[in-house]
């Protein structure tokens, strides 16, 4: 198939995880064809690392409640209008629509692209917004490469499957400015206990008895972070920590990513959190309950994830847990997560070097 565009969109209308996950495609497409132009359109809220990707000529912001719900229903309607004229008069090639979802296939069928690719949806009104359809099976494979999957199937190589998160200087030297600590020699371990969805969250005890072990094995610095609305699981973790905790939860995300890829290890559940740690490019260790880690884990080498694979799993809705207790994750242990914290960070135990050996 003939890779002869001049102006590509791809449209990812989803969560922070979902768009950081969209970062390996656009390095691809890029690197094959640095001359195109190419655009990327992502829910508002999520833009905080996209923006600063080298790969992104132009980063469109979906403002899901200005379009949907304007309080004038004359201001709604111009709102919509003036978005669709804007994207069809951009005159795309191609447009390629991960999003899975009914608003983003309308705007795939406006845009009047002559090259239209999205979900081979069964439902008929779906599929009429696209001439051309994803063959691979998102429910088979990791997220990723099934993005990668259809780069291929419209003729694009992928030739580098990294996930890599451009932070600018000026940003990653005022995170180090602003915490000294960053630049110190001692073993640094991040630990984020929340996760957007209350079902997704590990006890915040758990993640204190994980921050214990770290210290009295490796002498580690515990660096906890949040979303300033999760504030309060920082202090639940506090509270069963022995000794001082650092607790930061006012950063914005490229200002979390650069504080990570200061530190030695991240420990979290199943989170757009994980997903900026893994383009960091430090050893993660991801809890997760009611999504499957072969789908979702974060995308990188340096990763382990726990997962129990509970019987509601997969038919869960992954809103509300149907146990009092929220079973896929009160059932990992401790004992688990040491593990994998063993298995990733490779020195002898109980030594007088806090500094983890390289693997």
């Amino acid at each position: 198939m003939s890779l002869d565009y001049q102006k590509i969109l791809i449209i990812k209308l989803r969560y922070i995880g979902d768009t950081i996950n969209l970062l390996p495609v656009l390095a691809n497409i890029k690197n094959q064809k640095p001359h195109v132009h190419l655009s990327v359109m992502i829910n508002t809220g999520a833009e905080d690392v996209l923006k600063h990707s080298k790969h992104i000529d132009q980063l469109i912001c979906y403002d899901r409640k200005k379009m949907k719900y304007n309080k004038s229903i004359f201001s709604k309607i111009k709102t919509n209008l003036d978005f669709f004229y804007n994207i069809r008069k951009a005159k795309y090639d191609l447009i390629i629509d991960f999003s899975d979802s009914d608003r983003s296939a309308l705007i795939t069928l406006l845009s009047g692209a002559k090259s239209r690719w999205g979900f081979n949806y069964v439902n008929p009104l779906l599929r009429v917004c696209y001439n051309h359809f994803i063959t691979a099976d998102i429910n088979e494979m990791h997220i990723v490469d099934y993005q990668f999957s259809a780069l291929q199937q419209i003729g694009f190589a992928v030739k580098d499957k990294k996930l890599v998160i451009d932070i600018p200087e000026d940003i990653q030297n005022d995170v180090e400015k602003t915490f000294p600590f960053l630049n110190c020699k001692s073993f640094k371990a991040v630990i984020h206990p929340g996760a957007r969805r209350i079902n997704r969250r590990w006890p915040p005890a758990r993640f204190a008895q994980i921050a214990n072990l770290l210290k009295k094995n490796y002498g580690a610095d515990i660096i906890l972070v949040s979303a300033p609305e999760e504030r309060e699981l920082l202090d639940k973790v506090e509270k069963y920590v022995n000794g001082d905790v650092i607790k930061i939860s006012h950063l914005s995300l490229i200002q979390l990513a650069a504080l990570i890829k200061k530190c030695d290890l991240y420990i979290g559940n199943d989170t757009g959190t994980s997903h900026l740690a893994a383009g960091t490019g430090i050893k993660i260790v991801t809890l997760f309950g009611p999504q499957f880690p072969r789908l979702w884990a974060p995308y990188t080498d340096k990763g382990e994830t726990v997962f129990k694979n509970m019987e509601c799993t997969g038919p869960c809705n992954h809103i509300d847990c149907i146990y009092d207790e929220n079973k896929c994750m009160t059932a990992i242990t401790v004992d688990e997560v040491w593990e994998k914290i063993k298995k990733l960070v490779k020195r002898p135990i109980n030594t007088g070097d806090n500094r983890p050996q390289s693997s």
